[in-house]
């Protein structure tokens, strides 16, 4: 891998658009993901490099807009739904075992 991770670079930041099927890619030891605010459900799914390190963190932070939308985690991420709530903001963490994202804790809303 010819990429500088993090914490020596910088941590990855992705915004995806909002789709009913969310692709996000991890390589990076810290991969941030704040996908556009949820107008529907969503399935997000990770493609998740050979090299990833294991131990490499994913976090991933949503907003529901007057629904309460869910997001249904599927390839590369082994972990409960996260339950939507109205207009709501919710982070959930994860940390990769070497054959996928794990969930460290239950999900957190924050506002």
């Amino acid at each position: 891998m010819d990429k500088v991770l993090w914490p020596v670079g910088a941590a990855t930041h992705e915004k995806p658009a909002y789709a009913a099927t969310i692709a996000i890619e991890a390589w990076n030891r810290l991969t941030i993901v704040e996908p556009a605010i949820l107008t529907g459900n969503a399935t997000m799914n990770v493609d998740i490099d050979p090299e990833t390190p294991k131990g490499a963190m994913l976090i991933v932070k949503v907003k529901a807009t007057a629904n309460a939308n869910d997001v249904t985690f599927g390839t590369g991420i082994d972990a409960p739904n996260l339950v939507g709530v109205a207009g709501k903001t919710k982070t959930q963490s994860f940390v990769y075992d070497g054959v996928a994202f794990i969930a460290t804790g239950a999900a957190v809303q924050i506002d």
